[in-house]
């Protein structure tokens, strides 16, 4: 018996490893590869072989030569540079508009109705009668104006 026929994996481990690429269809991945798969922020970009570490995003700025974060690619065409441009401004935009959304929706929710935060009721104690017929008394803090107490009765299973 063979060592590679009682040691399967070996097999694979000697064999040359697929260029290593993150799950995804982004653009990028057409210019970098990642470096090593323990550090999926570091990736190398095939046409001038600069390492680049913060992700994806940042790569695409070396290949648009956007400077500020990254040196610019020397070795990319204006074609790549006009691609690249254009994913990060389409998801700049996308970006903004998502942000908006948001906005819109904080600034629609109504709280004319919402008690103030300096009321009373924040630490005050109340008086119950449990189910014994005797009193109890609970504090109540500022999430019990916005909940119903529980029927004891319905805990018990």
């Amino acid at each position: 018996m063979s060592s590679a026929a009682s040691n399967p994996s070996s097999s694979t481990t000697t064999s040359k490893p697929k260029s290593l690429k993150r799950n995804s269809d982004d653009i990028g991945w057409d210019y970098g590869v990642l470096v090593d798969p323990n550090n999926l922020n570091l990736i190398k970009c095939k046409l001038c072989g600069l390492q680049v570490s913060a992700g994806i995003y940042r790569l695409k700025l070396h290949i648009a030569g956007i400077r500020g974060q990254v040196q610019p690619c020397k070795k990319s065409t204006d074609e790549d540079k006009e691609r690249c441009k254009k994913v990060i401004d389409e998801s700049k935009q996308v970006k903004k508009a998502r942000l908006t959304e948001q906005q819109e929706v904080r600034d629609a929710v109504d709280l004319d109705g919402a008690p103030e935060a300096d009321d009373d009721i924040t630490m005050a104690e109340v008086e119950e009668i449990n189910g014994a017929g005797g009193k109890t008394i609970r504090k109540i803090g500022p999430m019990d104006k916005f909940t119903l107490p529980l029927d004891e009765a319905s805990l018990i299973h």
